[in-house]
């Protein structure tokens, strides 16, 4: 009975993965597509059932490049399916496909590949001209959705002999894994395993990726580069910093982040090392997880905090690249970390009897709460929190402190805080006189590109700009433009500026998974956890909610950005929720839901982001200053 009870969650696992197999790939049919496009677009199969008609619901899709010839996806289960409809691309122009294959097991294969095989392909609607040529099926649209029919004749049978076979497989693989890796089963200790995982794929991404791939890398480069040979912040009408505007007329230089000097003091260290001069900007970044990860490995209290990082492949690809929100993101960490582990330099700082306080600690936080306060504005969410969890862990959560005392060494770290805030206040001033932000904006009037200048007529800028000025209505991004969607996308694995990302079925299974995950975890500490601890995450949901709002707000009132990246701050917040709430929740399940999101975020990061950036030309990337 021992070993049948010890055996139970490996049974659940593997009879979950083989329902999941049967459903995603075993009664599913694989395209391959090879398809030569002249501009950025979507090539769609929709398929239709005996007496139905096509629709949005039924239909895959997948983005097509210039850049990229070759293409691989998967559609649905072909056995009920009566009509297929292939739209090649969505502009007006030409298209070329060159090769086409749909498969499944135990169905004749569907290959397009030679003029008879295109021939049984029939126009429908806005097909100007196609042509069989020598560099494949020419399509030429006379509108925005060419579109072709094609009816498929042989349903097929499954081949139950050998997909029960394959069951097996993935039944004694499990089994063996578990009965391997029973010494790495505690979270303590494969948390660690992954991570380091995690860090080796930063690595990899920020050594081989090109320079100009990333989203406005290149400004965060010049920003960086800038203070590789100053200290001080540039005068901002300085003509040698021209370079680090953007098109909308702001430089990186002109913000009080203090990680562009960081990095450029870094990358001039490096300068002997003679690295590409893009690597010694990113790694940096690179630094910042392996500070994360070693601390993962130091602190068993700090695992619990990190496991929001295995979450989403987003999150290590910020760390890959030249960009300030690595550091946010870090920085948060810290904080986190000294906020809510007992024994930490904070804690310990805070509760310490009279004559022991050490001056050095109190200007230390103080410095970090200052960096804190000079990081992006998404991020003062993260300072309402912390306020919200000092409240609740010293007046509901009974932790018991001189609460006088912590009162006033608080007091001395919000000051000290401040002041160095004033300092860096004033050492812009300095450089640049009381006329320092109307330099920014005659400044931002003369650079930024017509499009993102706020000296063009409303009506003529980009028209993701001021859409509630527009006349724009809330519903229609959220429902017509699905916001909601697109920010989801890219929280959870799209990569450069946005044009490389996976499949919509893999989408689907992460918002599933996760979803489970966080109904699972929500469940556990509702029905289990005492009432500080339930009260703390709703705080966390409630904090969710308002920084999803603040930026859809920002979106429909500002700019239409749908970058997940903007809702990063929760991940320092969800972390402390974790190591509070961990207790409640049952370990078979939270490890299972933990691994699968770590292992999707696995499959996005090697084999979307990594095997389709642009990578580096060494002798093409030392475009940046070295001295």
């Amino acid at each position: 009975m021992n070993i049948l009870k010890n055996w139970k969650f490996p049974l659940f696992v593997s009879i979950l993965l083989s329902f999941l197999y049967v459903h995603y790939f075993g009664s599913r049919a694989f395209v391959e597509l090879d398809i030569q496009v002249e501009k950025t677009t979507w090539f769609k199969i929709y398929w239709a059932k005996p007496g139905k008609l096509f629709s949005e619901k039924n239909m895959a899709r997948i983005r097509v490049r210039p850049e990229q010839e070759h293409y691989r996806f998967f559609l649905t289960n072909l056995r009920s399916v009566e009509q297929l409809r292939i739209d090649p691309h969505q502009y007006e122009g030409e298209a070329v496909v060159k090769k086409l294959e749909i498969s499944q097991s135990g169905m004749q294969t569907i290959r397009f590949a030679g003029a008879d095989d295109f021939a049984g392909l029939e126009p429908i609607f806005q097909v100007a001209q196609s042509s069989f040529r020598e560099e494949g099926f020419a399509v030429i649209s006379s509108g925005g959705d060419p579109q072709f029919l094609y009816i498929v004749t042989s349903p097929g049978t499954l081949p139950w002999l050998q997909e029960m076979l394959r069951i097996a497989a993935i039944f004694g693989a499990v089994f063996l894994f578990f009965a391997l890796s029973e010494p790495l089963r505690d979270d303590q200790r494969f948390i660690p395993l992954f991570f380091a995982a995690a860090l080796l794929l930063v690595l990899v991404m920020a050594s081989i990726s090109a320079p100009e791939v990333h989203p406005d890398e290149y400004v965060h480069f010049d920003a960086a580069a800038y203070y590789m040979e100053h200290w001080l912040p540039p005068v901002v009408d300085d003509p040698s910093i021209r370079q680090t505007y953007s098109v909308y007329g702001v430089s990186r230089l002109n913000n009080r982040e203090i990680c562009y000097l960081l990095t450029g003091k870094l990358a001039q260290l490096l300068v002997p090392f003679k690295l590409p001069a893009y690597l010694g900007l990113r790694l940096f970044n690179v630094l910042l997880f392996t500070l994360i990860v070693l601390t993962v490995l130091r602190y068993r209290e700090a695992r619990m905090l990190a496991v929001p990082f295995l979450l989403s492949p987003q999150l290590w690809y910020q760390f890959s690249y030249c960009n300030s929100d690595a550091f946010a993101l870090f920085l948060t960490f810290v904080l986190a970390f000294q906020v809510v582990v007992p024994d930490s330099l904070l804690n310990t700082y805070l509760a310490q009897g009279k004559g022991k306080a050490l001056l050095g600690r109190a200007i230390g936080f103080g410095l970090l709460c200052s960096m804190l306060l000079l990081l992006k504005k998404n991020y003062y969410l993260f300072l309402f929190f912390l306020l919200g969890y000092f409240l609740w862990k010293h007046f509901l959560a009974g932790v018991l402190v001189d609460k006088k005392l912590f009162l006033q060494r608080l007091a001395l770290i919000i000051i000290i805080a401040l002041g160095f805030v004033a300092l860096r206040v004033g050492v812009d001033y300095w450089v640049n006189g009381p006329e320092r932000e109307e330099k920014i904006s005659r400044l931002r009037a003369e650079m930024a590109d017509p499009l993102f200048n706020p000296n063009t007529p409303l009506e003529q800028r980009h028209a993701h700009l001021y859409r509630k000025a527009r006349g724009d209505s809330l519903k229609q991004l959220v429902i017509d433009e699905k916001w909601f969607g697109k920010t989801f996308r890219s929280t959870f694995g799209m990569y450069g500026y946005f044009t490389i990302s996976a499949t919509d079925a893999y989408y689907d299974f992460v918002r599933l998974v996760g979803v489970c995950f966080l109904l699972f975890y929500l469940g556990a500490v509702l029905l289990k956890a005492p009432g500080p601890e339930k009260l703390l995450f709703l705080f966390f949901l409630g904090c969710v909610l308002g920084l999803i709002g603040i930026s859809l707000w920002h979106s429909w009132t500002a700019d239409f950005q749908t970058q997940g990246r903007y809702l990063f701050p929760l991940i320092p917040m969800l972390g402390v929720v974790v190591y509070h709430t961990r207790r409640f929740v049952p370990d078979a399940g939270f490890r299972l839901f933990l691994v699968a999101m770590f292992a999707l975020s696995l499959y996005s990061y090697i084999y979307i982001a990594l095997m389709f950036i642009p990578k580096a030309v060494l002798d093409s990337a030392l475009w940046l200053p070295q001295t």
